[in-house]
C-alpha cells in the first residue's frame, strides 16, 4: 500500500539483473494521489506524445516496429502516421491537420522533421536538437543550428527567422509570435515581420 505516501512523491527503484551478473537501475520519480478530483480521461496502449479534446498522438510499438499513431478519442479509430523498421519517433505534436515531428534514429546528428497532413507524410528537413521542435496552433518551429525555421501549417510553408539563435528552449504562441535566444545571450520576440529585443 501507498496510503502513507498519499500526496507526497516518491521515487521508484527497478533493478534488473542478467544471467552474466550485470546490474542496471533504473529510478522514477512517482506522485502518489488518491483524491476523487483525479479522474482519468483517456487510456492508451502507448507513450503518449501530445493530446487535444478530440485526438491523442501515441507513440506503441506493434510487432517491434515503433509506430506513430493518431487515435480519434470519440471513434477509438487509429490513423498510422509512421510505421517504419528503421525509423523512430522521438518527440512530436498534433497539428490543426495532423501531426509534426521529430524522428531519430540513431544519434542526434539523424534526427529529422516530418509534418503528417492529409494522410501524407511529409519531409522537412534536419534539426539541431529533438527537443528544439515546438508546435502551437498553427505554427511549428525548430533549429536548424542556428537557423530557426518557423513553419505555417495552414499554408504548408516555411520561413527563416534568424540565422543567430540558440539551438533549443525557443517558442511559439498560437498567435504565430516567437520568442528566441540569440548566441549574444539576448532575447528576441518575432511578431508579424518585425524583431523586438526584450531582454
Amino acid at each position: 500500500s501507498l496510503a502513507a505516501y498519499d500526496g507526497q512523491q516518491v521515487t521508484l527503484q527497478l533493478v534488473a539483473t542478467d544471467s552474466a551478473g550485470q546490474v542496471v537501475v533504473v529510478q522514477r520519480a512517482l506522485f502518489v494521489e488518491s483524491s476523487v478530483k483525479l479522474v482519468e480521461v483517456e487510456s492508451v496502449d502507448g507513450e503518449i506524445l501530445d493530446f487535444d479534446p478530440n485526438r491523442v498522438l501515441l507513440l506503441a510499438q506493434v510487432n517491434g516496429t515503433p509506430t506513430l499513431k493518431i487515435l480519434d478519442r470519440g471513434t477509438r479509430q487509429e490513423e498510422v502516421v509512421m510505421a517504419d523498421a528503421g525509423k523512430i519517433p522521438r518527440h512530436g505534436f498534433l497539428s490543426p491537420q495532423g501531426a509534426v515531428f521529430v524522428e531519430q534514429s540513431t544519434d542526434v546528428t539523424s534526427a529529422v522533421v516530418y509534418e503528417y497532413r492529409g494522410e501524407q507524410l511529409y519531409y522537412l528537413g534536419p534539426l539541431d536538437s529533438t527537443v528544439s521542435l515546438m508546435v502551437r496552433g498553427s505554427y511549428a518551429l525548430w533549429n536548424v543550428g542556428s537557423t530557426l525555421v518557423s513553419r505555417d501549417l495552414i499554408s504548408g510553408t516555411n520561413m527563416i527567422i534568424t540565422t543567430t539563435s540558440g539551438n533549443w528552449q525557443n517558442d511559439v504562441a498560437e498567435n504565430g509570435d516567437i520568442v528566441f535566444w540569440s548566441r549574444s545571450y539576448e532575447v528576441f520576440r518575432y511578431r508579424q515581420g518585425v524583431l523586438t529585443k526584450i531582454a
